[in-house]
C-alpha cells in the first residue's frame, strides 16, 4: 500500500521516544531520548511543544545526539 507524504523515520541509535510525534524532515540524533509527557502541562519551545502529554518535534528540526527532551 503506497500512503501519500508518509514518513519513515530512522532515528540514531540508541534513541527512546514515547508518545511522540515527528514532522516532517526531522533527523534524531543517536542516544536522543524524548519522554512521555503525560502529567506535562502544555508548553511550546523553538524545536517542540507539548499538548495534552504528547511531544510534538517540529517541521525540519535536527536534534543533536544526547538531546533530552
Amino acid at each position: 500500500m503506497h500512503v501519500p507524504d508518509c514518513l519513515v523515520l530512522i532515528p540514531g541509535k540508541g534513541v527512546a521516544i514515547e508518545r511522540v510525534i515527528v514532522d516532517k524532515n526531522v533527523t534524531i540524533g543517536d542516544f536522543c531520548h524524548i519522554a512521555d509527557k503525560r502529567n506535562a502541562p502544555d508548553k511550546d519551545e523553538d524545536y517542540y511543544y507539548v499538548r495534552g502529554g504528547i511531544t510534538i518535534i517540529r517541521r525540519g528540526i535536527n536534534l543533536a545526539a544526547h538531546t533530552v527532551i
